[in-house]
C-alpha cells in the first residue's frame, strides 16, 4: 500500500462552500479528504491522458514528415509475448 501524507489547504470562503457541497451526506465523497483525493486523482489522469495525445500527435507529425523505419514483423505475434 502507498504511502500516505496529510496536507492541510487553506481554502477561500467559495472553495470551502464548494467542497462542503460535494462532501458529506447526500454526496459521492463521505468527507471533504476524499473528494479532494478524487480531484487530484482526476487531474493527473487528465494529464497522463493530455502526454498520450501529445506523443499520438508527434508519432502522427513523424510519419507525415517522412521520420519513420519500416517495421517488417509480426506485430501481432510481438503484442501476444507482451499484452502490456
Amino acid at each position: 500500500m502507498a504511502e500516505v501524507h496529510p496536507l492541510t489547504l487553506q481554502l477561500t470562503d467559495e472553495l470551502q462552500a464548494f467542497v462542503d457541497a460535494n462532501s458529506g451526506d447526500g454526496t459521492n465523497f463521505t468527507n471533504a479528504s476524499e473528494f479532494v483525493e478524487h480531484l487530484l486523482w482526476q487531474r493527473k489522469r487528465q494529464d497522463e491522458a493530455a502526454q498520450v495525445r501529445e506523443s499520438i500527435v508527434a508519432g502522427y507529425n513523424d510519419a507525415i514528415d517522412g521520420r519513420v523505419v519500416p517495421y517488417e514483423g509480426d506485430l501481432r505475434a510481438l503484442m501476444k509475448r507482451n499484452p502490456s
